[in-house]
């Protein structure tokens, strides 16, 4: 009787632990085995409906079950959902399964964190945030959320990315579009298998439907295009749409000027007294790139960047007046004020949607749609064009970088969308060239003097034009990352920064590095390169499947002079080094002069795309790289 009792609790306590008539939800061991392999995170679902209700109303709904496996994988537990005035939340719901399906948590409104989107450039902006981590200490575990978000525009529409990145697998995603017929939105297809996608069309509506089922990880080959190149992606953008009763079409790219031009039409006014001084400003100046220069530098001198964020105001830029009366705007603002002082001159200018940043999306000409996140002014000149980037009061004239450069943008004219390619930079101007001079002692110590010359795109390594406007604690901290060296002690430094087409920033320092060549009895084997020795070295690949892109051309050159310790003569140094490939070379020679050794080591990339069998010579090459850049020079003591 007593063993039946206790059997009874035994049951009782085990239903309570799941929920009295609850079945385990999601437990781990119903996972195919074959989606675990490699994957730090399966989706079980990951389910998108959007439907759009009319011009200005859509809603989209989310349901994503994730089964995360280990700690790699634990910013998926991180849910968050924003909103604002044209954006609503009107759903939010969670919970949390062990690995046996067993409830651990359930969300409460008490646990959601709501607070201001708002950056910390940005001074108008009317994003909020809803957020829960639904983090656990033991692995694996599931989440299971659910939101729906509803919009007053159909300008926003969802793309498709059931895997965003490497090591996550899917068991089933969905992507569903519910459209009337007229407002059906534009898509395209990257990497869909086939027989994923169904269509249906009944009573004037629409239905698009995507179904993926039991895929596994991705692998993002090194030195590829990335995502876009593996993973099966779905882009949409609208056709009809309209945006605080601002009506437009992107079916083309035409459509998607006209728009713009609408939203900028009455916007570009300035004050009688701001005219009469650009006018007084440039009357003297006889070339027209010199007048723009000018007015360019007139607009840096009187503005600063401000995020403005408030509704149609994402996309609206603020009236050219009242950035010239309070001195600061967003992108949008800044290069409508420009093009304004530029007007009031009679100098015709353009402004010009670009997606910035160096991990862009690069635009598919052949598909129009608002990937963009920032805006530049292009000033057509009788040779070329003029490029401006209007958010910077320190960039140079004419210099677009590698935030902006080398892309194709979308130029706003009269006569529609045009699409232009904005400038990139060759060997010559992404270099960074260093000539050092090392009085070696006898215990190692390296008495240096640095002179680093950082031209073009060189000048924006490692952000260093931006650490050259903070203080003097942060270009230090910039120098401590950027010269590769453990143990050292600064003695002085000086930045000078040319402003030019091509900038430039030169660097001299004065450092002692200490224990630079290690000591052992008689000798000192002395690392050569002890500046930038390349570690890196992309793995290995049996069978390549992507092609091989270098999205940049540069050149790293130093020329280091050692002055040797007295009574130490050269005992070794290794032979030249000389490595070339269509993709890149490498030079690399010792020279003994007197009581001196003369290192020359130059590392050259070649911007392009090679074919898929290119890359078992790019990991040789860096391979050679790595193993000449590690090399040492052996001195020995003559007493």
């Amino acid at each position: 009787m007593k063993k039946l009792i206790f059997g009874l609790i035994a049951l009782i306590a085990y239903s309570a632990s799941y929920g009295l008539g609850k079945d385990p939800k999601y437990p781990v061991s119903s996972i195919p085995e074959e989606l675990k392999k490699g994957a730090y995170a399966i989706y079980r679902l990951n389910s998108t409906e959007y439907s759009i209700l009319g011009m200005e109303e859509s809603v989209e709904r989310t349901h994503q079950v994730i089964t995360i496996l280990n700690e790699k994988a634990s910013d998926l537990a991180y849910l968050d959902a924003m909103y604002n005035d044209y954006m609503k939340i009107t759903h939010f719901d969670a919970h949390v399964y062990d690995k046996d399906g067993k409830e651990v948590y359930s969300l409460k409104k008490s646990d959601i964190n709501d607070e201001s989107y708002i950056s910390g450039y940005s001074l108008y902006e009317d994003d909020r945030v809803q957020w829960v981590s639904l983090g656990q200490k033991d692995y694996p575990y599931t989440i299971d959320i659910e939101y729906e978000q509803k919009f007053k525009t159909t300008y926003i529409s969802p793309d498709w990315y059931p895997i965003h990145k490497e090591h996550i697998s899917v068991e089933k995603a969905e992507f569903t579009i519910n459209s009337p017929k007229n407002l059906a939105p534009n898509f395209l297809e990257l990497n869909i298998p086939k027989g994923i996608f169904e269509s249906q069309e009944a009573n004037g509506s629409i239905s698009y439907k995507w179904t993926l089922s039991k895929h596994p990880t991705i692998e993002i080959e090194a030195y590829s295009r990335g995502i876009q190149d593996v993973a099966p992606i779905v882009l949409t953008s609208p056709s009809n749409f309209s945006f605080e009763g601002y009506e437009g079409s992107l079916s083309s790219w035409d459509g998607l000027a006209e728009w713009q031009m609408k939203l900028n039409k009455g916007r570009s006014d300035i004050s009688d007294k701001t005219a009469n001084e650009v006018k007084a400003l440039t009357a003297s100046i006889p070339t027209k790139k010199e007048k723009v220069k000018a007015v360019y530098e007139y607009m840096q001198k009187r503005t600063r960047y401000v995020s403005v964020q408030l509704g149609i105001g994402g996309f609206q830029p603020i009236k050219a007046e009242v950035v010239d009366e309070v001195g600061y705007g967003d992108c949008k603002a800044l290069v409508n004020y420009t093009q304004a002082l530029l007007n009031s001159i009679g100098i015709k200018s353009y402004y010009t949607l670009v997606s910035a940043g160096s991990t862009y999306k690069e635009m598919n000409k052949n598909f129009p749609a608002d990937s963009f996140n920032h805006i530049i002014l292009a000033v057509p000149d009788e040779a070329d064009t003029i490029w401006l980037e209007c958010t910077s009061q320190t960039n140079p004239f004419n210099y677009m970088g590698k935030f902006t450069g080398d892309r194709n943008v979308l130029m706003i004219t009269e006569e529609g969308g045009k699409i232009v390619r904005t400038p990139s930079y060759d060997h010559e101007n992404n270099m960074i060239a260093s000539n050092v001079k090392v009085e070696l002692d006898e215990q190692g110590n390296g008495f240096t003097k640095l002179h680093t010359n950082y031209n073009g795109a060189g000048s924006e390594y490692n952000g260093l034009e931006h650490y050259l406007t903070l203080t003097d604690k942060d270009r230090k901290d910039w120098l401590h990352q950027s010269l590769h060296i453990s143990d050292y002690e600064l003695q002085k430094y000086d930045f000078t920064q040319t402003k030019d087409v091509i900038p430039s920033i030169d660097l001299e320092a004065d450092i002692i590095v200490r224990k630079l060549a290690s000591v052992s009895g008689k000798r000192i084997f002395l690392p050569l390169n002890f500046l930038d020795a390349r570690s890196y070295v992309p793995p290995k690949t049996e069978n390549r499947k992507r092609d091989v892109k270098f999205s940049s051309s540069s050149i790293t050159a130093d020329t280091i002079t050692y002055t040797l310790p007295a009574n130490y003569h050269v005992d070794y140094v290794p032979e030249e080094t000389s490595i070339e490939y269509p993709f890149g070379a490498y030079e690399m020679k010792v020279e003994k002069k007197e009581n001196q050794l003369i290192y020359y080591r130059k590392l050259t990339i070649n911007k392009g795309i090679y074919s898929p069998e290119t890359y078992s010579d790019v990991v040789e090459f860096f391979k050679q790289v790595r193993t000449s850049d590690n090399k040492k020079a052996v001195l020995v003591n003559k007493t």
